[in-house]
C-alpha cells in the first residue's frame, strides 16, 4: 500500500487519504466541500484531491489503523482489480460517471 501511497503522490501531486485512517483541520474540510455525497466509491481519495489543492497532505506511514481483510478472503485479486479500475475511472480520467459502488460489508 505505501508504494501505492507514493505513487499516487507522484502523479496527482499530493497523498490520497484513507478511509479508515485520516484526520483533517475543519478549516480544510469546509473549504474542501466535505465529502462529495453523490459519488459511492474512492470518496475519501476524490476528497484528498481538492484538499492537496489547498495545502500539502502530510503522509506518515508509522500511524497504523488495524483492520480486517476477512471481507477480501478468497477474492483478493477480485477486489484489488475492481479498485484498480474505479480508480483509473475516477482519478485519472476523472470520470464522475462511472461509480462503481463496494458491495456491502456488514
Amino acid at each position: 500500500m505505501i508504494i501505492f501511497d507514493y505513487l499516487h503522490k507522484l502523479f496527482m501531486g499530493s497523498f490520497a487519504f484513507r478511509g479508515g485512517n485520516f484526520t483533517i483541520k475543519k478549516e480544510y474540510w469546509i473549504k474542501s466541500g466535505k465529502f462529495n455525497q453523490k459519488i459511492s466509491t474512492l470518496e475519501d481519495v476524490d476528497l484528498s484531491l481538492r484538499v492537496g489543492k489547498l495545502g500539502k497532505i502530510i503522509y506518515c506511514h508509522d500511524l497504523v489503523a488495524l483492520t480486517s481483510y476477512r471481507k477480501f478472503e478468497g477474492r483478493l485479486l477480485q477486489q484489488f482489480t475492481k479498485r484498480i479500475g474505479a480508480y483509473y475511472s475516477r482519478v485519472i480520467l476523472k470520470d464522475s460517471k462511472n461509480n462503481t459502488d463496494w458491495e456491502t460489508i456488514r
